[in-house]
C-alpha cells in the first residue's frame, strides 16, 4: 500500500470511527427506528466514500451497529472497504463488535 493509500485509509478510518462515536451517544435516538440500512456519500481525501451504516438484531438478540465505508476499486471493477462495529447487550451495555459478528452483515 502507498502513502497515498495509507493516508486514505486512515482519514476513513477516523470518519467511520466518528459516526460510531455520534451513534454511541445515543444509540437508541441517533439510529433511524424503521431503516436497516442507510447510506450517504462523502468526499475523503478527493476520493468518493460510501458510508453505509447496518442496524441488526441478531439470532442471540443483540443488536449490531456497523458503519462499512466503500471506495471504488482501480476503473471502477469492485469496492475496496472497511468496517468497525459495535454490539448493544440486552443490559444496555455497549462494546466492540468481534471480527465474526461484523461477517454477520457481509
Amino acid at each position: 500500500m502507498n502513502t497515498r493509500d495509507k493516508e486514505l485509509w486512515s482519514a476513513i478510518s477516523t470518519e467511520i470511527a466518528s459516526r460510531l462515536a455520534a451513534l454511541r451517544k445515543n444509540p437508541l435516538q441517533n439510529l433511524p427506528s424503521q431503516e436497516t440500512v442507510y447510506s450517504e456519500e462523502a468526499i475523503v481525501l478527493g476520493k468518493k466514500v460510501t458510508f453505509t451504516h447496518f442496524k441488526e438484531v441478531l439470532p442471540s438478540g443483540l443488536m449490531l451497529v456497523v458503519v462499512r465505508a466503500a471506495v471504488p476499486a482501480f476503473l471502477g471493477m469492485g469496492w475496496r472497504g472497511s468496517e468497525q462495529g459495535f454490539v448493544i447487550e440486552s443490559n444496555g451495555n455497549i462494546r466492540e463488535a468481534t471480527q465474526k459478528e461484523l461477517g454477520y452483515i457481509l
